[in-house]
């Protein structure tokens, strides 16, 4: 393994050691949260994401993808975008969620703002390979012609 992939695998291990760390208290505070009539959103995120199929099946063969979010992910700070970052991070264990999105053919989006998605994959030359969700969608390169 060459130094700077050893160095982007501990840093990937390091983050997953981190949200395994960090999911523990907010499950709970979700969990306390939650009633009858009002679904946890931490664990419906969680199920949309790690029970798709057709996401599950797309990135069964890599160690790691990119990740993209509409806005930088300060993993120092937290916020609505570091949030869904970790949960999706948890939900597709054990494939590596990599904020160095240009180093992945496949990448996941994440984005806030569903119409904003469009623009971001004309802009980069990328195609949607599978939706989960207005929000969440794994891309990859444009196929050539």
């Amino acid at each position: 393994m060459s130094g700077q992939s050893e160095n982007r695998a501990v840093s990937l291990f390091a983050g997953l050691i981190f949200l395994l760390a960090a999911a523990g208290p907010l499950f709970e505070l979700q969990r306390a949260a939650t009633t009858p009539d009002r679904p946890d959103p931490v664990a419906t995120y969680v199920a949309r994401l790690s029970g798709h199929v057709g996401l599950r099946e797309a990135i069964r063969e890599y160690e790691a993808i990119g990740y993209i979010a509409e806005e930088e992910i300060d993993i120092r700070v937290g916020g609505p975008a570091q949030a869904r970052y970790y949960l999706a991070q948890f939900a597709l264990a054990p494939v590596l969620l990599d904020l160095d999105h240009e180093a992945y053919p496949v990448r996941l989006l994440n984005f806030a703002r569903p119409e904003a998605i469009d623009p971001y994959l004309n802009r980069h030359r990328l195609r949607r390979l599978v939706e989960v969700d207005d929000h969440v969608v794994l891309v990859g390169p444009r196929e050539r012609r």
